[in-house]
């Protein structure tokens, strides 16, 4: 896999084309969902405070690509995925969120359940990850039984891609060892 030093002129450039294509046109959901993934990945170079400041901006252009588009699912799983992992700050990164900006990023669990829960509907079994993150997400929220059924579809799921091969598994692996 690439290092970082690797990645970043590349990422750097796919968020100027998304920019450029948003710029060109606004009402493309698409663009608007290039845009969100790409600034979220290249705020992860600039620390803490861009990454947490960059992610009002992300958290729009995913919520603007679902509204452009309501049957694309993986905008609303990407916006359940922003949902999730602000839910899941620690309390710590929730403070120094809090010091940096007077209104720091919310979501909760019932809110990115409810996004991965929509994306499963559009396109049933689209992304292994989805089903993780749904069982996650019902963890959290106590629902075990429904997190076990989405731990099995995740494991059953059909490999489309590389990223299929190992993700679900090993994630779904750590997953259940790892303490809640």
């Amino acid at each position: 896999a690439p290092d970082k030093t690797a990645k970043e002129p590349l990422l750097r450039e796919s968020l100027s084309a998304a920019e450029r294509a948003v710029g060109l046109q606004p009402d493309c959901a698409p663009a608007n969902k290039w845009l969100g993934i790409s600034l979220s990945k290249c705020s992860s170079f600039e620390g803490t405070k861009e990454t947490i400041k960059k992610s009002f901006l992300v958290r729009d252009r995913f919520e603007r690509a679902c509204a452009l588009d309501p049957a694309d699912a993986t905008s609303r799983h990407l916006l359940g995925l922003w949902c999730f992992e602000v839910a899941s700050l620690s309390w710590l990164e929730q403070k120094a969120a809090s010091a940096l900006f007077a209104t720091p990023p919310s979501a909760t669990h019932e809110e990115a359940y409810a996004h991965f829960l929509a994306a499963e509907r559009i396109d049933p079994g689209f992304y292994p990850k989805n089903h993780l993150l749904l069982a996650r997400s019902c963890d959290k929220l106590g629902k075990e039984e429904e997190a076990r059924m989405w731990r099995e579809h995740c494991l059953a799921q059909e490999v489309r891609s590389p990223e299929d091969i190992c993700f679900p598994r090993l994630s779904l692996q750590s997953f259940m060892t790892e303490p809640m």
